[in-house]
């Protein structure tokens, strides 16, 4: 039980740095090329500061955050979740009109979280060759369906089929590159 809470300890911290994706969407309300500015330079950053950490370089701030959020695996290799979660928002405001850019960055930030958060606290029972579970993909679901009805007013059936293809995208067994096409396939099923 306590290893249960630990996971969902380090999981919360991760998904409350991942969340910090919703702002991208206000910023680019402002201005477009600030928004892009912002995510270049911290995928610069984040980079720099990774290859500090794997030649044994304390960065301040940055070496706090990665020990409390890093998973096990993360530690050993370049932790790429940061990267892909900035291209994908730079992606999907680069390919779709407002307000589906937003709401595609928006199952990111909150769908991808849901199923995560949700998954490792209550889900028990494993979807087949995916590592991810039932409970997890519900939220997933739930969180998109929501997210996507009430910002559109699109009708149930198309709110459905976003919500469909984001936790589809959610439960491929490819890691950290979930951040980059969730926000794609969401986005493009706004069109």
């Amino acid at each position: 039980m306590q290893r249960i809470i630990s996971v969902v300890q380090q999981e919360a911290c991760r998904k409350i740095i991942h969340s910090l994706i919703v702002f991208v969407p206000f910023i680019a309300g402002y201005s477009y090329q600030l928004a892009y500015f912002l995510l270049s330079a911290g995928i610069v950053i984040y980079s720099w500061s990774e290859f500090q950490r794997l030649t044994g370089h304390y960065v301040p701030v940055f070496s706090e955050i990665k020990a409390k959020a890093f998973r096990s695996q993360d530690m050993i290799h370049f932790a790429k979740a940061p990267v892909t979660l900035a291209l994908g928002a730079m992606g999907a405001l680069a390919l779709y009109p407002m307000p589906a850019a937003a709401i595609a960055i928006y199952a990111l930030a909150f769908g991808d979280t849901a199923a995560c958060l949700v998954g490792k606290s209550f889900g028990r029972t494993q979807i087949p060759c995916t590592g991810k579970t039932w409970a997890g993909s519900a939220a997933c679901f739930a969180t998109v369906f929501m997210l996507a009805f009430h910002a559109t007013g699109c009708s149930i059936t198309k709110t459905a089929a976003v919500a469909f293809a984001a936790t589809l995208t959610e439960l491929l067994p490819i890691k950290d590159y979930d951040n980059l096409l969730i926000p794609l396939v969401t986005g493009l099923m706004l069109l």
